[in-house]
């Protein structure tokens, strides 16, 4: 059995968080044996956003934790909630901005660990 704590991730480098400064990856590729799934954690500072941008292969879904955010899948809009999931499949352009006055703590559960490969920016 593996055990891996959170203390021990370090940070992502961001390529499509404008200012955000947050982002580790719980468990994946990166840290387990797991190939074909992660969960990472992003927070997003007031006012801040993730960039539009989309996955040929992975899917995800955002589960947010703390805050106020919203969520843009394919030019459609909605705010969402502590204990809120919304799903995006490959392909989906999507983007998430913090609508709130603290920070916005979001799980991002992938179907694929090599996500940091299919990070796509539409034109």
């Amino acid at each position: 059995m593996e055990i891996v704590p959170r203390s021990q991730q370090k940070p992502y480098p961001q390529i499509y968080l404008k200012e955000a400064h947050s982002s580790l990856e719980i468990i994946g590729s990166s840290n387990s044996q797991l190939k074909k799934v992660s969960i990472r954690e992003i927070t997003i500072p007031p006012g801040k956003k993730i960039l539009a941008h989309f996955h040929k292969e992975n899917e995800e879904v955002y589960y947010l934790i703390f805050g106020l955010v919203m969520v843009t899948v394919d030019n459609e809009s909605i705010e969402i909630r502590r204990f809120d999931a919304v799903p995006v499949s490959a392909g989906q352009v999507h983007s998430i901005e913090n609508k709130g006055s603290s920070e916005a703590v979001i799980l991002e559960i992938g179907s694929s660990s090599a996500w940091q490969e299919d990070v796509h920016f539409p034109k």
